[in-house]
């Protein structure tokens, strides 16, 4: 497919950022040996990391931003790991990737990433269920409020560090924004949902050039073949042929009721993270390009 064709819908920044990318990459695909992951929750995330982990045998030292209160340096962290901002890897501790790191991350289709979101509750799925049903609660209900409000939480894990308020957390400030429900949601009362961060159409355009231009590996979960052809052409390192899918996150148990969605608050939900996955694609589909003129290119040389 044509760059222009991929370009067509987004800003002049942000498209030129694209065209860019096969030069800025294929030469020079950042330093080798430091790589930070963007992990966005329920995006298959999890699956992605333990293939990163094992791939890199090479490593000295994977570092999980999980555990940042244990690690006791982070300069010689090889691979970062764990759901965090990539403002806060970038400038919020010392490590070897800055300022040349590989960055990495992957997206799901945002419709179906909200609702294994609301279905996973952080983990506690199984308990908030319970919870809500022994209230003679719905489900249902409960899952139309998760989706009456914007999800901006991936667009702030991908976004600039300028992007974020003088004193901001870097860690934390709009990570999950849009995407959790009230963990103390009392059905009596009916409690409006946790504060969201909003996002400007302004600033979404600034995550997408930052995420063309400082991302050297852009996956999608439903093109698991292509992602993993991507990363073995950046990273000289990396050999897998397709992403793996762990069920360690994988809900195993049968969820008691068909939640439905309607397509207009759907719509309205997922209208930022809609705009993170259409570029993925494009970013993917560009990078496939890229990768194999460059092979067509050095077969023909001998």
């Amino acid at each position: 497919m044509a760059l222009v064709a991929l370009q067509a819908s987004f800003s002049t920044e942000a498209s030129s950022a694209l065209s860019e990318r096969c030069a800025r990459f294929q030469n020079n695909p950042y330093l080798d040996r430091a790589v930070a992951f963007t992990h966005v929750p329920k995006a298959g995330g999890t699956s992605y990391q333990h293939m990163l982990v094992d791939e890199a045998t090479d490593f000295k030292r994977v570092c999980n931003l999980h555990q940042l209160d244990r690690l006791t340096a982070t300069a010689d962290c090889d691979l970062l790991i764990g759901h965090a901002n990539a403002a806060f890897e970038l400038q919020g501790f010392e490590w070897q990737g800055n300022p040349k790191g590989s960055f990495l991350t992957i997206f799901r289709q945002p419709a179906a990433r909200a609702e294994s979101l609301f279905r996973y509750q952080s983990g506690r799925g199984q308990e908030y269920v319970a919870d809500v049903l022994a209230r003679n609660g719905s489900l249902q209900h409960e899952y139309e409020r998760f989706l009456d409000q914007v999800s901006t939480g991936a667009a702030w894990m991908h976004a600039p560090p300028d992007l974020f308020p003088q004193g901001a957390d870097l860690n934390t400030w709009g990570r999950g924004s849009g995407d959790a429900s009230d963990p103390s949601s009392d059905l009596s009362s009916d409690p409006a949902p946790p504060t969201v961060v909003p996002m400007s159409q302004e600033q979404l355009e600034q995550v997408l050039t930052f995420i063309a231009r400082r991302y050297s590996a852009v996956g999608v979960l439903e093109r698991p073949e292509d992602t993993a052809e991507v990363l073995r052409c950046r990273l000289p390192w990396f050999h897998a042929k397709t992403l793996p899918h762990l069920p360690t996150n994988a809900q195993t148990w049968e969820y008691p009721v068909n939640l439905t969605a309607d397509p207009e608050l759907m719509r309205r939900h997922t209208a930022v993270e809609q705009s993170l996955y259409e570029w993925a694609d494009h970013l993917l589909t560009a990078d496939l390009e890229c990768c194999r003129s460059r092979r067509q290119t050095n077969s023909t040389s001998f």
